[in-house]
């Protein structure tokens, strides 16, 4: 396990901004090669058993006396790998970071062997996996633990919050896919409902496979060419990582969890930060804003010329994302 001397949280985050200021993008390239991979490799991917014994696969690193933890849910599709620069950033200001795949996609195990669509049983299945993981993995006397959820992953995060109590004490929310009245889409609910019992609820939705399996840039949810770059890189050396396509039971899965949150969005009391992209095609931001408005302790951060994935976009947008949420982490 990679360990680090525990430096004052204040002094760590004064030290990380000269690295994710303008001038990494400036020479990303010799940043990946000489600093971010040597570190991503360091820790190995990890496994555990998760709901219906899937193998679920996670990273974590660890300093030697670390007062807070991170715990990132990526979002829809995505993987460990395509996180690295963002987990490399909260270690240098001085947090444990935890991470997983969620199943059926990255490095975890697929909901059916052979096929990498995005597929899920049921959407407590990623709760169950996120149970486990933060009660047998995420072990240690911190004195506080906060977790940060992209898009699907900011879905799940709201969902486990609802289901299992205050295990985090605070929410940050990246581009989340949530509403906070009940999205209309009877229609969807129907002809899903008619492919379940018909047993072809496994089948892809029209379109979601694309044609090429990885996004080109002008699809992508970030416009920095060089993060983007990054992302394409990781994907051509491990094509097992991507996926491509989604079945129309995950799409009901999503919508019934996105509707039961709607229902219950004024039940949660934890500090939530939401950062919307002003130019997100993936997520409904009128869904950000009803959402936002029904917390009680909540508060929204827009970004106007951010695209979905916020996390990997241009450094002036990006710097933003991070100078913001460590501020909230700190806050008492």
């Amino acid at each position: 396990m990679r360990v680090m001397s525990e430096p004052s949280m204040q002094a760590s985050i004064s030290r990380l901004n000269p690295f994710y200021r303008d001038r990494r993008i400036a020479s990303f390239a010799s940043f990946c090669q000489n600093e971010l991979l040597p570190f991503w490799k360091a820790e190995p991917v990890r496994t555990f058993i998760g709901a219906d014994g899937l193998e679920i696969c996670y990273k974590q690193f660890n300093h030697t006396h670390a007062q807070q933890a991170i715990v990132i849910l990526p979002g829809a599709a995505e993987f460990l790998d395509k996180y690295s620069e963002l987990v490399y950033d909260f270690f240098a200001a001085g947090f444990d970071v935890y991470i997983m795949d969620h199943r059926g996609q990255g490095h975890s195990q697929r909901i059916v062997d052979g096929k990498n669509r995005l597929d899920v049983v049921s959407f407590l299945h990623y709760l169950d996996d996120v149970h486990h993981f933060l009660t047998h993995i995420v072990q240690q006397p911190w004195q506080q633990r906060s977790l940060l959820g992209h898009s699907m992953g900011g879905l799940i995060a709201c969902c486990y919050h609802l289901d299992y109590g205050k295990i985090a004490r605070r929410l940050i929310l990246s581009a989340p896919a949530v509403y906070g009245e009940p999205p209309k889409r009877k229609l969807l609910d129907v002809g899903v409902g008619l492919l379940r019992v018909t047993r072809q609820d496994q089948r892809l939705i029209p379109l979601s496979r694309r044609a090429q399996p990885i996004y080109s840039f002008e699809e992508s949810g970030s416009k920095c060419v060089a993060r983007y770059q990054f992302v394409v890189d990781c994907l051509n050396k491990q094509p097992d990582l991507i996926t491509n396509g989604a079945s129309f039971r995950w799409l009901q899965a999503l919508s019934k969890a996105q509707v039961y949150l709607a229902s219950k969005a004024e039940e949660i009391k934890t500090p939530i930060l939401l950062f919307q992209g002003g130019n997100d095609r993936w997520v409904s931001t009128a869904g950000h804003n009803s959402f936002i408005s029904r917390v009680k302790d909540g508060q929204k951060v827009f970004l106007p010329d951010s695209y979905h994935d916020i996390y990997i976009e241009r450094n002036t947008i990006r710097n933003e994302f991070l100078d913001k949420s460590l501020g909230f982490l700190q806050e008492s």
